[in-house]
């Protein structure tokens, strides 16, 4: 289980002995375990990397309609799907903190 909040660990530490156990044993390593969700929690990025993947194969798909049928490709398609590219860019590169 993970933590977002302090009141959260608080009341978790009062409800769970073993918990509050493994936090007299090891307090750095448990609240390490249970602290910031959206940094450990690999579903979530899958999530986000599935939809910007999306909205980059929608702008790509539907910029070459649009060529295909010889009409203008709107700045919103191109902004959006290169938006896109750059995020998922952002997510999958590692962090300088990291290496």
């Amino acid at each position: 289980m993970k933590v977002a909040r302090v009141n959260d660990l608080a009341v978790m530490v009062a409800q769970d002995p073993k918990l509050a156990q493994q936090i007299k044993d090891d307090p750095a390593g448990t609240l390490a375990e249970l602290a910031n969700p959206l940094q450990t929690d690999a579903i979530i990025y899958r999530i986000i990397v599935v939809g910007l993947v999306l909205a980059i194969l929608t702008a790509l798909i539907g910029g070459m309609v649009l060529a295909s049928r010889r009409t203008d490709i709107p700045q919103l398609v191109t902004a959006l799907g290169s938006g896109a590219l750059g995020a998922v860019a952002g997510l999958l590169a590692p962090s300088p903190a990291a290496s």
